[in-house]
């Protein structure tokens, strides 16, 4: 039965050798490693999440509009701001509603 091959670094092992990804460090490596690490320091990772602006839903799926539609709908300073479906769909309705009312009592 013939071997598969190990992969080359790339994508399917985050850039790392094929070994390495699979298998681990070696022990001499795993040992030099924690060695670098002890002497550079450690820093903490803490993964923040995304929320949506308005409603403070974490990870909300991310959707997309037309850019003029955004621009519209969104004031100027939320504009790079993550905003879910649902309360985007709230604004919207809202600035329609709105301009539906002003146009009424002209």
């Amino acid at each position: 039965m013939p071997k598969h091959p190990l992969p080359a670094p790339g994508a399917s092992t985050s850039g790392l050798p094929a070994r390495v990804y699979f298998r681990g460090l070696r022990d001499e490596q795993q040992q030099e490693w924690e060695e670098v690490l002890q002497k550079e320091g450690l820093v903490p990772f803490i993964r923040y999440p995304v929320l949506c602006q308005r409603c403070g839903a974490a990870w909300p799926e991310f959707f997309r509009v037309p850019d003029e539609e955004w621009q519209k709908y969104v004031e100027p300073a939320m504009r790079g701001q993550v905003l879910c479906r649902t309360c985007y769909d709230w604004i919207r309705a809202a600035v329609d509603a709105g301009a539906a009312e002003r146009a009424a009592v002209k």
